[in-house]
């Protein structure tokens, strides 16, 4: 017992080691440039490189702010351009250092593709995963093909399609080229497979429509996949500079890394104003990443049904009851393991409970499927406040059947 306590001591500390040398090993650059964007010229390019700075300065940042500038927004009448072929503005907002404004326009672009990506995959992986159309096994192949197609091969198809949409040298012609990202609609597939098909049908028995089973019953059983989705998308959007620098040409457009690469054309490489440039765009990722980092390392269908609760005669299936007032609930089972449910391969019936005379009636059971069992042992027990749990063993073999307990008045 001894050896083995402490070979698993020995382990979770190698682990704790380890994790740690990646962490910072992860986190030195980030905090390289943070401190670099407040170091002197002089500690920038010391022979002999300076954790610390010196002396902690704004200059780098100053030099940054004062560069350009533009309005704070810009509103655009959509796919409308005005005499020069850029898009038509209708209201401005006050006059910002350019930094200021490229921060915005990144948040803005990285935020609306986010929200659209998220949006059409979800959907798009749904209808994938758990939809059965003609051509969907083709149309997914076509996707995972193109998730391998280089973004430079559709460039010219991509540039003449905004243009007739009057949207070059503005931000959706960035965003737009992102919502169908065929990673995004690939990963919410994989995710969605996981849904039980059983909870799907459960919800059509009780009578929800499409978007609402998807609203209500997909959408929070994927969040995970959303999260991961949402920080990936975010980051491809921020990162994708080749696109930037294609569909956007006016100052006010620009985003923070375009912005930043312009002024180092202008002047000699400033390593100090590419540092600030670099920790103000890092700012927006970071927020992200604090947001939805739950949502990217929890378990997918936690909670969910895994497997048939009629799954054989000796199965036990305890069925709980908090009284205080009148219920009635949908037993529903298939065989949890095709899509049998979508041609009516299934088996329900209801369950209500009486508060008045302390009775639960299960009713006949509607519909079967290949190798449902034809009976099954239910344990119901029924919790009263203050009081032990009133417990029942029955079998149920598919006809209508009373369970009665000792009311409250009687007890």
């Amino acid at each position: 017992m001894k050896i083995g306590s402490g070979r698993t001591k020995a382990y979770r500390i190698a682990s704790i080691l380890i994790l740690i040398v990646l962490a910072l090993l992860f986190l030195f650059p980030l905090y390289w440039i943070v401190t670099g964007s407040f170091k002197s010229a002089q500690d920038i390019y010391a022979a002999e490189p300076k954790l610390f700075p010196t002396e902690w300065v704004t200059t780098n940042f100053e030099k940054l702010f004062a560069k350009r500038s533009a309005p704070l927004w810009e509103l655009h009448v959509p796919f409308a351009q005005d005499a020069n072929g850029d898009p038509l503005v209708f209201s401005t907002g006050p006059i910002v250092p350019g930094a200021i404004r490229w921060l915005v326009n990144t948040v803005f672009m990285s935020v609306m593709a986010m929200i659209l990506t998220c949006i059409t995959a979800a959907m798009a992986g749904y209808a994938l995963a758990k939809k059965r159309f003609v051509g969907r096994t083709l149309l997914f192949s076509l996707i995972v093909c193109a998730m391998a197609l280089p973004k430079q091969v559709i460039l010219i198809p991509l540039i003449k399609e905004m243009a007739a949409l009057n949207l070059v040298n503005s931000l959706w012609a960035v965003i737009f080229p992102t919502v169908g990202w065929p990673f995004g609609v690939f990963l919410m597939k994989q995710f969605c497979e996981g849904i039980p098909g059983e909870i799907l049908e459960a919800a059509r028995v009780d009578g929800a429509n499409e978007a609402k089973t998807f609203i209500t019953i997909v959408l929070p059983m994927v969040k995970p996949g959303i999260g991961a989705l949402a920080i990936f998308t975010f980051i491809n959007s921020l990162n994708d500079y080749f696109m930037q620098l294609v569909m956007l040409s006016s100052n006010s457009n620009f985003t923070i890394s375009l912005g930043i690469a312009t002024l180092q054309a202008e002047t000699t490489v400033d390593m100090g104003l590419l540092m600030a440039g670099a920790a103000l765009a890092a700012i927006p990722i970071i927020i992200v990443f604090l947001i939805f980092q739950k949502y990217f390392t929890k378990g997918i269908t936690m909670g969910a049904v895994k497997e048939s609760v009629m799954a054989g005669p000796d199965r036990e299936l305890e069925i709980r009851i908090y009284t205080g007032t009148d219920a009635r609930f949908t037993l529903y089972d298939d065989a949890g393991d095709g899509y049998g449910y979508e041609q009516g391969k299934y088996a329900r019936c209801t369950l209500g409970w009486s508060e008045a005379d302390a009775s639960l009636h299960i009713s006949a059971r509607e519909g079967s499927y290949p190798g449902m069992a034809q009976e099954q042992t239910l344990r119901i027990r029924v919790f009263r406040p203050g009081t032990e749990p009133a417990e029942q063993t029955v079998r149920y073999t598919g006809e209508p059947l009373e369970c009665k307990f000792q009311s409250t008045e009687n007890r």
